[in-house]
């Protein structure tokens, strides 16, 4: 068994279960935060997490604004990688950059001021957080855990299991942001990097920021011509057994059987 110690808490792995045993004090054990998920979602869609702030107790609850909070953290991970979750903030923390006359530059991070809302007792505040939009390429498909914490009012939520999987929409989603070339470079590489589970000799050689404007119009239009060739074998392929197969391993169907 695997323990870890939290904010307000213990983790505890055993095998691939996981329990998260948190604690609060007086009257703030009648103030808590839940994460809700979907049982599963579409790799390349948006995967949004609700989360709620609850006021059982008598009392007015005032905290900070948690939608925009440095404070508020999602951390999200495989069985494997409890021990080091991702994680992103719900809020940014506000940077100054001094310039110093002799020309070095300090960095200085604040915490930036945020109203307060109130919770009465019996109500509760709804928020929703997309993981894909905040933590691009993260979610790969797999089984993850995840859980909110909010460090300020030092509560955490229990942890919540999801599978990321990989369809046939999937395919549709990255192959339009790989053909997107107002997208990110490195966005439309990593989409269709995914793409060539299904052709993997179809090879993309991507424009270099020093390549010439002509080098950078001869590669793009390669590129095309190429995610086209794709397209038409997606548009013919997609409901055989081999792509059937493919789809499975990505999944990890496969090795669990």
């Amino acid at each position: 068994m695997r323990t870890f110690l939290l904010r307000t808490g213990f983790l505890f792995m055993i095998g691939h279960g996981i329990i998260i045993v948190f604690f609060a004090k007086g009257a703030e054990a009648n103030r808590m935060i839940t994460a809700d998920v979907r049982q599963s979602y579409v790799f390349g869609q948006a995967a949004e997490v609700t989360v709620r702030y609850r006021n059982d107790g008598a009392d007015n609850w005032s905290l900070q604004t948690p939608d925009d909070s440095p404070d508020v953290m999602v951390y999200y991970a495989t069985s494997e990688q409890m021990g080091n979750p991702n994680g992103y903030r719900l809020g940014k923390k506000g940077v100054v950059f001094l310039e110093a006359p002799d020309g070095s530059v300090t960095t200085t991070y604040f915490i930036r001021d945020l109203p307060n809302i109130l919770i009465k007792p019996g109500e509760q505040h709804v928020l929703t957080t997309d993981i894909c939009e905040a933590w691009t390429g993260a979610m790969v498909p797999e089984t993850w855990f995840l859980w909110v914490e909010d460090v300020r009012e030092e509560l955490i939520s229990e942890t919540v299991q999801f599978q990321m999987l990989f369809t046939g929409e999937s395919v549709d989603i990255l192959l339009g942001i790989a053909k997107d070339i107002g997208e990110r470079r490195s966005k439309r590489r990593w989409h269709a990097e995914w793409l060539r589970k299904f052709r993997p000799d179809m090879r993309l050689v991507w424009p270099r920021d020093d390549d010439p404007p002509e080098v950078k119009t001869r590669k793009e239009a390669v590129i095309q011509n190429r995610l086209e060739g794709f397209e038409t074998f997606w548009s013919k392929e997609k409901d055989s057994p081999t792509v059937e197969r493919i789809l499975k391993e990505i999944n990890g169907e496969t090795k669990r059987r």
